[in-house]
């Protein structure tokens, strides 16, 4: 009984670990996007 739980543990870490770094790269490209897209104004 122990082992799926811890299972699931490991699995649902990584899945907000896998979450966060998408989360972090989607901000990091907007940012980029948008610093472009503002230098190409000036």
């Amino acid at each position: 009984m122990q082992l799926p739980k811890t299972g699931i543990k490991k699995s649902k870490g990584l899945f907000r670990f896998g979450l966060a770094m998408a989360l972090l790269t989607l901000s990091f490209y907007l940012g980029m996007r948008k610093g472009l897209n503002d230098r190409k104004c000036y």
